[in-house]
């Protein structure tokens, strides 16, 4: 199996370094990551600036490792059409530190590598472990191997039933492996964070900075945050089709007004 791993905290973080080990004896891991911290970026690219690209030392595994001066975005876009001859299997982004569920997913540059692979045809899965700033990666990496052994056997049986890629979030409890309840296949949720402004003290009048704390907003731990804070890993599928089914149905009775 060949694995292109990315991330959006950079290709010297311990997250990147802890998942190419833990990943090393599935096959062949090429990782082609952001030169530097590229967190809550999203799914931006580079179309102002030139993308510059820096060779790294072979990782602990023998990965071949090359670093993006761009977005996570823009490194699966460079690996997948410089670098490998043919497409590799899968596409893991992260692990990342901080938990990537609700609402977050949308600035998250961890999901977004994850779903440029899905946008370029291939399958991903995205890894996160609830803890900041500085997680313990060990039980992520483990329940990543277990979701890393599912997803080649769904690739091969989408290839089969040509299927479209699947892209799949991952995030783990920030606690030791034995505290976590297991594994819960879970929705994609509402939570997110209840954000505000505020001004540092001594710092200009106009400059204002973003903090906020976590809010769950959904009811049961069928959903990825409600699980994620009861003491689950979770599994969350998610798909680029954002229509809204339910008003595309009441828009279509509605046709004659467009």
């Amino acid at each position: 199996m060949n694995i292109l791993l990315t991330n959006d905290d950079g290709i010297e973080a311990g997250g990147l370094l802890e998942l190419e080990e833990a990943l090393s004896f599935l096959g062949k891991i090429t990782v082609v990551a952001p030169l530097r911290n590229n967190s809550a970026i999203g799914h931006a690219i580079s179309i102002h600036n030139p993308v510059t690209v820096h060779k790294f030392p072979p990782g602990s595994s023998g990965a071949d490792r090359v670093a993006v001066d761009g977005t996570p975005a823009d490194a699966v876009k460079f690996a997948l059409k410089n670098i490998f001859p043919s497409p590799p299997n899968l596409v893991f982004s992260g692990i990342n530190s901080g938990p990537n569920i609700g609402h977050n997913i949308f600035y998250s540059g961890t999901v977004g590598a994850a779903r440029e692979a899905v946008i370029q045809g291939i399958s991903s899965v995205a890894v996160s472990v609830d803890a900041y700033p500085h997680p313990d990666f060990s039980a992520a990496a483990h329940f990543a191997v277990m979701v890393a052994k599912l997803a080649g056997e769904l690739e091969l049986e989408r290839q089969a039933q040509g299927k479209p890629p699947f892209c799949l979030n991952l995030n783990v409890p920030g606690l030791p492996l034995e505290q976590i309840k297991g594994l819960k296949l879970t929705r994609h949720g509402h939570s997110g964070f209840d954000e505000f402004f505020f001004q540092r003290r001594g710092a200009p009048e106009d400059e204002y900075w973003i903090d906020g704390k976590m809010q769950l907003r959904d009811p049961d731990d069928t959903y990825d945050g409600t699980a994620l804070q009861h003491g689950y890993a979770t599994l969350t599928p998610l798909t680029i089709d954002l229509t809204d089914a339910e008003m595309y149905k009441s828009l279509k009775t509605r046709e004659t007004l467009l």
